[in-house]
């Protein structure tokens, strides 16, 4: 690069401006996760939230630990890349949140109902 006298800014050689027109292949786009484990959870919850909205508290408790319960499973078993949103931290992490927030929850349903 050169300066021209009298400017303050740089101007660009021919040559590099030639080299900067070579155009770079286009990166590779990875597919995005598929979102089918969290849809599956998500509607379990959903039936466990509409249940609670019906009347049926205890149901609706039962289903909602009952997913966590399952999202435990599903985050232990399926690889980070298959798992998708259910991915957010290590896969034991993850795992084991789940499945505590499904035991309190059927705790609560417990102490609750029993």
């Amino acid at each position: 690069m050169s300066t021209a006298s009298g400017d303050e800014y740089l101007v660009a050689d021919s040559t590099a401006l030639q080299a900067s027109r070579q155009v770079a292949a286009p990166a590779v786009e990875k597919s995005p996760p598929a979102q089918w484990p969290y849809l599956v959870i998500c509607l379990f919850a959903s039936v466990g939230l509409i249940l609670i909205a019906l009347g049926s508290v205890s149901e609706g408790l039962t289903g909602l630990a009952l997913a966590m319960g399952v999202a435990s499973v599903v985050r232990l078993v399926l690889p980070s890349t298959t798992a998708g949103w259910l991915t957010s931290r290590s896969r034991v992490v993850d795992a084991g949140l789940f499945a505590a927030l499904g035991l309190a929850l059927g705790a609560v349903t417990y102490l609750l109902f029993s």
